[in-house]
């Protein structure tokens, strides 16, 4: 019998293979806190310790003389320092026959998001039949790249099986936009396969298993695996906001002639649609506000939100298909921010459940924040946001979006009433599957 056979729904390949980390000691710093031995870190970020041993420690024989040579040798052999390994960390991924997760999935095994002392075990899911000789190949990509991290990959097209246990569920699957698709169908056809998921996370993922949906509409995805998923914490789900967030850094730095990493504290409000409303009012570019480095109110409130919604269509248009690379690496990048400290004086966006916000937002919706994290997988929301007028009207006019798409997929939320849809704009984002 071959090795990887698919008569069953799921094939389980298992890496055997041991890695030695280094010791490390980390210090942690809450936001706004001190180190315990007063000593303050840059921004904020975690001290981190490496202790390692590396070449050229040792005194040279010229050094040590002769005598010392000759004295008697020490016989003992002595064992190398070995770091106690982590738990395996399992992370789900659907859609992972797509090409998003042909860019996301070596990002990931790579260590760059999880940690370089992480293990993992991937899950891989896609619905469709014809897609498991994809994840096969995909597969056996990942074992020829020979990540120490990657212990085992399990690949097959039932999320009751292929969610098993899982602490991470990194959701992309989903029906693409055609042309001529309306929102409302596609928040209808969607809408069921997250239904579906939520339900199999509900009954199989780990207890503080964090899901990050992606598959467009995101944030009415997100609401209903959440709403299909009540054994799971409301606040483990995310829809993927990252990526506008990520644009509208790009923009801002590239107007004020800044590098990227200039630009923090900058916030996309609401939902993943053309009615998202990314935040210059609190934005800052090396430490000033964004509006006393860029002084062109015009660019700000007409230009900048249009630009940014707008590129993932400039990009298709010039690419002919969706932009695959810079979602995959917004998503390591959402990632990343919830499982490292976030900077002082800075924040992440991330569509998340409204319940007890400090905004007024209305609850019950997945709606983009800015949220802040100490390192630990657990967002807050940053209570410090200034909120005028301009600002305030436009994330009420894509609450009221996230209201109305709540509404017309009712239907597929537990103890809801019937769907009563009231989608009449087209606001997909332009390019974008």
């Amino acid at each position: 019998m071959p090795p990887f056979c698919f008569s069953s729904d799921v094939s389980l390949r298992s890496l055997l293979r041991e890695a030695t980390f280094p010791a490390e000691k980390k210090v942690k710093r809450h936001r706004g806190q001190k180190l315990h031995d007063g000593t303050r870190t840059d921004h904020g970020i975690k001290a981190e310790l490496l202790l390692s041993r590396r070449r050229g420690n040792a005194p040279s024989l010229r050094a040590q003389g002769l005598s010392e040579l000759s004295s008697e040798p020490n016989n003992e052999v002595q064992e190398p320092q070995r770091h106690e390994e982590k738990p395996i960390l399992r992370v789900a991924v659907s859609g992972a026959a797509g090409q998003i997760a042909q860019h996301l999935l070596f990002m990931l095994a790579s260590g760059g998001c999880f940690g370089m002392d992480q293990p993992l075990a991937f899950q891989l899911l896609d619905s469709k039949e014809e897609s498991l000789d994809s994840l096969e190949g995909i597969a056996m990509e990942l074992e020829d790249s020979l990540y120490p991290l990657l212990r085992e990959i399990k690949i097959g097209n039932n999320p009751q099986k292929v969610f098993q246990d899982a602490d991470w569920a990194l959701l992309l699957g989903a029906v693409p936009r055609k042309k001529g698709t309306h929102r409302a169908e596609l928040l209808d056809i969607n809408g069921r396969i997250y239904q579906e998921q939520g339900k199999a996370l509900n009954e199989v993922a780990s207890e503080d298993c964090k899901v990050l949906v992606v598959g467009n509409p995101c944030n009415t995805n997100a609401l209903i695996c959440m709403e299909n998923a009540p054994r799971l914490q409301r606040k483990n789900f995310h829809a993927l906001m990252r990526l506008d967030e990520n644009r509208a850094k790009c923009q801002l730095a590239l107007k004020a002639q800044r590098p990227y990493t200039c630009v923090t504290n900058l916030c996309v409000w609401g939902n993943h649609s053309t009615t998202q409303v990314p935040d210059f009012l609190n934005a800052c570019i090396a430490g000033e506000p964004a509006t006393d480095v860029v002084k062109d109110e015009h660019w700000f409130q007409h230009d900048f939100t249009p630009t940014v919604a707008g590129r993932g269509g400039e990009i298709a248009r010039r690419m002919e298909r969706s932009p695959a690379a810079s979602t995959a690496v917004a998503i390591a990048d959402a990632v990343k921010s919830l499982v490292d400290p976030t900077h002082e004086q800075d924040c992440f966006s991330s569509a998340v459940c409204t319940d007890g916000n400090p905004y007024g937002i209305h609850e019950g919706l997945i709606c983009s924040m800015p949220c802040w994290s100490e390192g630990d997988g657990v967002y807050h929301i940053c209570e410090d946001f200034a909120i005028d007028d301009w600002l305030r009207e436009r994330i009420l006019e894509s609450e009221d979006e996230l209201i109305r798409e709540r509404e017309c997929v009712s239907h597929l939320l537990p103890n809801a009433g019937p769907a009563a849809c009231r989608i009449t704009q087209e606001t997909s984002l332009p390019g974008e599957s």
